[in-house]
């Protein structure tokens, strides 16, 4: 059972998703039923601009050798909460992505 998300709460996991697909050019669904970053088009240009955004989004700094080391979408969602510290992060800080609306 997932974990409950307080209203006016973004999941980390919806916006990592968001930030991944946007950059990967893939959608949020893609990128569950293959979620190994080196079977989209993962390169260092791909990589640049995802950690970009996500340090931007978050206003985190994440660990560069962490970073590079991640392979797959669940990897990247656990770096990223880990830097922020939750799970959950204010709906302030971005818009709730499409495939979070009912």
């Amino acid at each position: 059972m997932r974990e409950r998300i307080p209203i006016g709460r973004i999941p980390v996991e919806a916006i990592v998703l968001d930030i991944l697909s946007d950059v990967l050019n893939e959608s949020a669904d893609d990128l569950c039923e293959r979620p190994i970053l080196a079977s989209h088009s993962w390169d260092s240009m791909a990589s640049l601009e995802a950690l970009a955004q996500f340090e931007h989004r978050f206003g985190v700094t994440l660990d560069l050798r962490s970073f590079h080391a991640v392979r797959t979408v669940d990897a990247m969602v656990v770096l990223v909460e880990d830097a922020v510290g939750a799970r959950s992060v204010p709906a302030s800080l971005g818009v709730l992505p499409d495939s979070l609306i009912d």
